[in-house]
């Protein structure tokens, strides 16, 4: 083997064992961050058009909604997104009643 052969062995390595790794959860990141912007916004649309509904009907919403955006996404991982997403929701929710109680 020549030098040459084990310098673009070395780079094989390299690039199989760091790069590639790095660029799938760098892109795993970006549509973490994606699909939890959907994911509020459905539930926040889903709020808007169900309204005093149960939150059965407005889940299913929901979760239909980024299914059909984000094919292969796991029930557990959407169900976290959406539990999430649902609670930053009433928090905001009672923070402004709060203030207008107070004003």
């Amino acid at each position: 083997m020549t030098l040459f052969e084990i310098i673009i062995a070395i780079i094989g390595v390299v690039i199989s064992s760091i790069i590639i790794p790095w660029v799938n959860a760098k892109l795993d990141s970006e549509r973490l961050t994606e699909a939890s912007f959907w994911v509020s916004t459905a539930v926040k649309a889903a709020e808007q058009l169900f309204g005093a509904l149960s939150g059965d009907k407005k889940y299913e919403y929901v979760k239909s909604l980024i299914q059909s955006k984000y094919k292969g996404f796991k029930d557990d991982d959407l169900n976290i997104l959406i539990e999430a997403a649902v609670l930053e929701l009433t928090a905001t929710g009672e923070e402004k009643a709060a203030q207008h109680e107070n004003a």
